[in-house]
């Protein structure tokens, strides 16, 4: 089968496409659907989205190590019949063991569901028996989701963004609009909002099917026992992290949840879910450079990490800046002056966060694809316990706004950590690290300036003046910033 692979920037600006596009439909629909089902029906609804991301670890990392090994297949250039006899193989084998897993953690959350609703959760007794009846319909939900990341895993490895990226909008777009159009008919109980979510992912399950019977096999199915073994060879390690970041990642909206309530959930997801969306950035970049980095020499792929570092840098700086300079007014304008000021700090801290993040994504898809997984897995196994030690404290101690500190600070503590451990495998490449890190440091100190404005000054004066000022520094960082680096990569 003969493969097309697009250029970074063109599959870059379709992943980046993809994901903004449910961004767009969310802002449109959410003043419209939260006021509708309530603060309380919403962050349940989000506890659930959490839950079936967190127990997407029984993803065992086979969307990671299914789209690897097919970018190593492709790579090897070998168009023999065992070629393709392999790649049905890696396919089958992830659509197996995934559907498996999903099944037996689905029915294992559906048990569980009477003992979630009314102990794990601060759920208002009126409540407890929707989101058990919603917690139910984990048993299809889950298996929708582990399968799903298979074929998403298979589509990247064979490069067809394209196909991966309509499924996925087309998908996300209808999770949205489906449950809105049952609250705006009076369906507001979440086990009805929750199932129209789910035939949202099952017409994305379906198309993704069909785009991965084009570009990647269009042999018949089989057990792909011959792959199983390398599969969860890869897999290992990467299944720790699996297993890990859902840990660091979504726990903060679960200890809200027990030590808060449901009305704290929301105040902090919808802030946490605007901020994270500006990951789409190097998501979008990182995703299609995985299965290159797979592909390539050591040396390449170092040369081709460093290099979109840079660009990451330059592109995510501005982008920050402006939106903590922004996102106070821009949420008392979409919410509504209240909510607004109670999101908007969580905003800000939030963002400094993402900032960090996002330049982390290629060293950790870097490590990954040349074989060493172990290393951020190790690298989240040194974090979690620090990590949930200090939110637990925090959201005691300060509540929403203590849980993005804790947030920001553990992801900055892991790209640090990230960027270090990559470094060593990257020091021939002298003259670019020296660069990034010049650019690191100034763009950092842009932003926490702009943080401290939005955090500590509240008289309009001072606050136009001063972002006036930072708004002229970010020109002139941007200005000096190796934009020949920029048009290079492009």
């Amino acid at each position: 089968m003969k493969i097309h692979r697009p250029s970074i920037k063109h599959a870059s600006l379709v992943n980046l496409a993809g994901a903004v596009a449910p961004l767009l439909v969310t802002l449109l629909t959410l003043p419209f659907f939260l006021p509708l089902i309530g603060e309380f029906r919403y962050g349940a609804l989000m506890l659930l989205w959490a839950v079936l991301g967190y127990m997407g670890v029984l993803d065992l990392g086979l969307g990671r190590a299914v789209s690897q090994r097919i970018a190593l297949l492709d790579a090897a250039e070998n168009i023999a019949g065992n070629h393709e006899h392999a790649i049905r193989n890696v396919l089958w084998g992830g659509i197996v063991l995934s559907l498996l897993m999903g099944l037996l953690g689905g029915a294992g959350l559906a048990w569980l569901a009477p003992w979630l609703s009314h102990t794990v959760f601060s759920t208002p007794p009126d409540l407890r028996l929707e989101l058990e009846t919603a917690l139910t319909w984990m048993v299809l939900a889950l298996p929708l989701a582990t399968v799903s990341s298979v074929l998403m895993g298979a589509l990247q490895g064979r490069h067809a963004f394209v196909a991966l990226n309509i499924a996925q909008v087309i998908g996300g777009v209808l999770a949205l609009i489906f449950p809105l159009l049952l609250a705006l008919n009076g369906v507001l109980d979440l086990g009805s909002l929750f199932v129209a979510m789910l035939v949202a992912r099952s017409i994305q399950l379906l198309l993704l099917w069909r785009a991965c019977r084009r570009v990647v096999s269009r042999a018949l199915p089989c057990l792909g026992v011959a792959e199983i073994p390398s599969l969860l060879r890869f897999g290992g390690w990467v299944s720790v992290s699996s297993v890990l970041n859902p840990i660091l990642e979504l726990t903060d909206r679960f200890m809200i949840g027990h030590r808060l309530d449901l009305a704290a959930v929301t105040a902090y997801t919808v802030p946490y879910s605007l901020a994270t969306r500006l990951s789409l950035v190097p998501g979008s970049l990182s995703s299609v450079l995985f299965p290159r980095f797979s592909s390539v020499s050591g040396f390449e792929a170092q040369v081709l990490m460093l290099r979109a570092r840079l660009v990451l840098t330059t592109i995510m700086t501005p982008l920050i800046v402006l939106g903590i300079l922004f996102v106070p007014a821009f949420l008392a304008l979409w919410l509504g002056t209240e909510l607004g000021a109670r999101m908007a700090p969580v905003a800000v801290i939030l963002l400094l966060g993402i900032w960090m993040n996002a330049l982390a994504f290629l060293p950790y898809s870097y490590l990954q694809a040349q074989g060493r997984p172990d290393l951020p897995a190790k690298l989240h196994l040194l974090e979690v316990v620090p990590y949930l030690f200090f939110l637990w404290w925090a959201i005691g101690a300060w509540g929403i706004q203590g849980a993005a500190l804790a947030w920001t600070l553990r992801v900055s503590l892991d790209s640090v950590l990230l960027f270090s451990v990559a470094h060593r495998q990257v020091q021939q490449v002298e003259h670019m690290s020296w660069t990034m890190g010049m650019s690191l440091l100034s763009a950092a100190a842009l932003l926490i300036g702009a943080a401290l404005l939005m955090l500590t000054v509240h008289e309009l004066y001072w606050t136009l003046g001063l972002g006036a000022g930072i708004l002229a520094l970010l020109a002139l960082w941007l200005w000096n910033n190796t934009p020949q680096e920029l048009r290079d990569f492009a």
